[in-house]
């Protein structure tokens, strides 16, 4: 986790990871993509921003069982491994909730919380 918040290369691979992984799960559901769902992907693949590539890799982890286990497995079985797998869930998860029933002024916030959180409760 700590190379995705602070080494520019490790969190455009991580995020472009994370992107393919969602587009091969909505290809896989087979449902009509809507033109701005299509144009957002597209338009997120040029988007160099930190606070965007950060705050999509965190709904994706909290929305998609897919990326949550790419994260989760990059750490070996123990308590590193447990310790992220719980920050996930009772962090990213619940944060992620609030964002979406409107407990946050704004997408910046979010990421922002969930930073900072990471940092202090991680020790990254």
């Amino acid at each position: 986790m700590y190379s995705f918040l602070f080494d520019v290369t490790s969190r455009t691979n991580i995020f472009e990871n994370v992107l393919s992984i969602i587009q091969k799960t909505l290809q896989r559901s087979k449902l009509k993509l809507s033109k701005r769902l299509v144009y957002i992907l597209n338009k997120l693949q040029s988007f160099p921003d930190a606070i965007v590539q950060h705050g999509f890799v965190f709904y994706s982890m909290s929305h998609n069982i897919d990326v949550k286990n790419y994260v989760i497995c990059h750490y070996e079985a123990g308590p590193k491994r447990d310790t992220i797998q719980d920050f996930i869930t009772n962090h990213i998860e619940v944060k992620t909730k609030e964002l979406l029933n409107g407990g946050f002024r704004s997408f910046t916030e979010y990421v922002e919380n969930i930073r900072y959180n990471l940092i202090i409760q991680l020790g990254v």
